[in-house]
């Protein structure tokens, strides 16, 4: 690389921001992976008669997952 494109980044300070992002896959897997996990768990084999009812039924999944996943934590770090 030449020594302009090194230098150029430094020569404008703030106008770039580096941002971390997953090495391997990209922030669409994590979201494919988190419907993925809905759909095997707390969503399978429902029916639903509104779309109120699967609001309620998605959040209610979703902060059961954060419990279990803060007790499991809890729970790891006594070892």
């Amino acid at each position: 690389m030449s020594t302009a494109k090194m230098t150029y980044p430094t020569s404008r300070p703030g106008r770039f921001e580096q941002v971390p992002t997953p090495r391997h896959g990209s922030w669409l897997n994590l979201v494919e992976t988190a419907f993925s996990r809905m759909a095997r768990t707390f969503l399978r084999h429902i029916r639903i008669n509104s779309l109120d009812e699967l609001r309620s039924r998605i959040l209610q999944g979703i902060d059961e997952n954060k419990n279990e996943r803060s007790t499991r934590s809890l729970s790891m770090e006594k070892f």
